[in-house]
């Protein structure tokens, strides 16, 4: 059988590739949610069902444009990340 040769960036026929930006929504989603308690890494992973190496690249992608900031709090030895605005801090 003769090997196709692809286009940069396109993909192997069958092949599905993934929407970096919905992960990233997707992360951001459920630090939102959270709103003033926050979310660390391992939240997101439970709520998304993914691995920590496929979340932190989104994490820090999110903290270096300013979207999230660290709370200043830990939990299970995690940053709990904040939607910048929410105080962090509860009544």
């Amino acid at each position: 059988m003769k090997q196709q040769h692809l286009f940069p960036g396109e993909p192997a026929p069958g092949v599905k590739l993934l929407d970096p930006c919905a992960r990233r929504r997707d992360v951001l989603n459920v630090i939102r949610l959270a709103g003033a308690d926050g979310s660390t890494l391992h939240d997101c992973c439970r709520a998304l069902g993914l691995p920590p190496d496929a979340l932190s690249v989104r994490i820090t992608a999110l903290w270096w444009d300013g979207i999230i900031v660290d709370s200043g709090r830990r939990r299970e030895g995690c940053v709990v990340w904040i939607c910048r605005g929410d105080t962090g801090r509860h009544s």
